[in-house]
């Protein structure tokens, strides 16, 4: 999956750069314009944005949106990959990486699976970071979640958040 659309922006900064943004947009081929119109929108459900474009372009990007590799202040927008549901115990995550020459210009993303995928399983990714913990998890996401992870109640949550933690621990001391 290639790039569709790469700009400089810090996720939750939409009025420092619409301009320079929007101009980007408006200079895309019309059928790359469509392609990032049809990604999700968190707006959508609000009847007072219908219509406003470059807030809608903003609601995309903030829902749609991964930082790109090495850049610290650019996001990129694909066209099939914020298509793959989310999952906080999910069974793929995305690896991008800049495309070899023979391949085309910019950077694309592929999936790489965490553990055996069945016939027919979805394929997720965790739109968190994986080892926040339940808490932290629905803060951060816009939807309200119901993957496994998130419907452990009793004991089973009690061991899942200090595990999650446990290893985010160690993984900082590495």
């Amino acid at each position: 999956m290639f790039v569709l659309f790469s700009l400089v922006y810090v996720l939750g900064s939409a009025r420092y750069h619409a301009p320079y943004s929007f101009l980007r947009f408006s200079l895309l081929p019309p059928g790359a314009q469509s392609s990032l119109l049809a990604l999700h929108c968190p707006h959508d459900q609000f009847p007072a944005y219908q219509g406003q474009t470059v807030q809608r372009i903003f609601a995309i990007i903030e829902a749609n949106g991964i930082e790109a590799p090495g850049e610290e202040e650019e996001v990129d927008l694909y066209r099939l990959f914020p298509r793959i549901n989310h999952s906080c115990r999910p069974n793929c995550v995305p690896r991008q990486r800049q495309a070899k020459q023979e391949e085309g210009e910019g950077r694309q993303v592929t999936m790489v699976t965490v553990r055996e995928i069945m016939a027919g399983e979805e394929l997720t990714w965790s739109y968190t970071p994986a080892l926040a913990s339940r808490e932290e998890r629905r803060r951060e996401l816009a939807f309200p979640c119901w993957c496994l992870a998130c419907g452990l109640e009793g004991q089973e949550l009690e061991r899942d958040d200090p595990a999650r933690r446990q290893v985010r621990e160690m993984w900082q001391e590495v």
